[in-house]
This record gives C-alpha cells, sequence and structure tokens, in this order.
C-alpha cells in the first residue's frame, strides 16, 4: 500500500486580535496591555508572524486539513489506509480485483466476511487491513508466523493476507495457506 499524501499546509492571512483588535505585534503591546491573567502576564489572542504581523488561518484551509486528518486518522507511516481503499474503486466484490498470490478459497473467506448483506465491502475489507489497531502487515507481506490452529505446528512462512480483525492467512509460494494471528508475526520483507 502507499503512503499517504503530504497534509495540505495552512493558509494565513493577516486578521486582526479578536480580543484587541491589534493587527501588529506592536498594537497588541498597547492594546492588549489591560487584559492580564491572574500572574500579571499579557496574552494577545492572536497570531504573530515573523515580521509581527497577526494572522490566522483561512476557513478553506483549516477545512482542507481536517479533511485530510479525518480521511486519514488511522494511517501510519508505512500504510494509507486512504490510497489502500482508492487504489481499487471497486464498490462490490464483482468488480473487485484480488491480487494474484491470493487463492480462491481465501478470497472465498474474506468476501464472505466482508458481504455487503452486511454493510461491507472491499473497502471495508482494504480499511481493516491498513488500519494500525489491527496489526497487520502490508497485505503479500512476506511473513513468519504462528498457526492459530495449532499451536504446536512449526512457523508459517508465507505472503500475509488480512482476513478480519486481527486475523489473516499465511500463502505459501505453493499455494497452500494456513489462518494466523498477527500477534507474534514477523515481517521479514515488506512489498
Amino acid at each position: 500500500m502507499a503512503k499517504c499524501p503530504p497534509m495540505p499546509g495552512l493558509v494565513y492571512v493577516p486578521t486582526p486580535c479578536p480580543t484587541c483588535g491589534a493587527r501588529t505585534l506592536d498594537q497588541a503591546n498597547t492594546l492588549c496591555r489591560p487584559i492580564e491573567d491572574q500572574t500579571g502576564e499579557r496574552s494577545c489572542e492572536a497570531d504573530f508572524n515573523d515580521d509581527g504581523v497577526s494572522e490566522q488561518p483561512t476557513p478553506e484551509s483549516l477545512a482542507a486539513r481536517d479533511a485530510w486528518i479525518d480521511l486519514h486518522h488511522d494511517c501510519d507511516t508505512e500504510r494509507c489506509v486512504a490510497q489502500g481503499a482508492s487504489d481499487n474503486s471497486a464498490s462490490t466484490w464483482d468488480e473487485y480485483s484480488f491480487p494474484d498470490f491470493i487463492p480462491a478459497p481465501v478470497q472465498a473467506m474474506i468476501r464472505d466476511f466482508w458481504r455487503p448483506e452486511w454493510g461491507r465491502s472491499p473497502r471495508h475489507w482494504l480499511e481493516g487491513a491498513a488500519a494500525k489497531y489491527n496489526g497487520h502487515p502490508p497485505i503479500g507481506a512476506l511473513v513468519d508466523a504462528g498457526s492459530i490452529t495449532n499451536s504446536g505446528l512449526p512457523r508459517l512462512r508465507g505472503r500475509w493476507v488480512p482476513l478480519w480483525n486481527n486475523i489473516g492467512c499465511v500463502v505459501a509460494d505453493d499455494g497452500s495457506h494456513k489462518m494466523s494471528s498477527t500477534c507474534g508475526i514477523q515481517i521479514i520483507e515488506k512489498v
């Protein structure tokens, strides 16, 4: 999965202080003097740039930044939920194309759990796969993981496919697969 695009920067415009009306730091030193806290310190509510001019971010740039934060709140430095969801714009499983290495039985498990009748879609699966709290490596990462069906089995090595919550499958080169959990998983190579 791709990394997030950069967060939009804020655009600042000259704006007078909402409390005292100061437009410059010099004005604030005079106009805000009567506004003191219990320590005798005065503080103007305005933000001043390096030139001493009062400025605030534009509502549009604040809205753009808030929208970016809303969209990318579950992303981390390696995976972008929003980007992963938009990598394939399919809204139904019939429109979605799984990566070639994911065997048909694993695809069927994913479709069954993330079924439309339950209000789910490929986008929800991709978001769950990328969410930090589930602990999934990127889809297709080479991993070393334990089996959840029998703790006495040898560790599994193969490509990771998230299923649901913190559960996934390790797919071996021959296409065989075993279920595992993100607990104790070791990433050998990211995709």
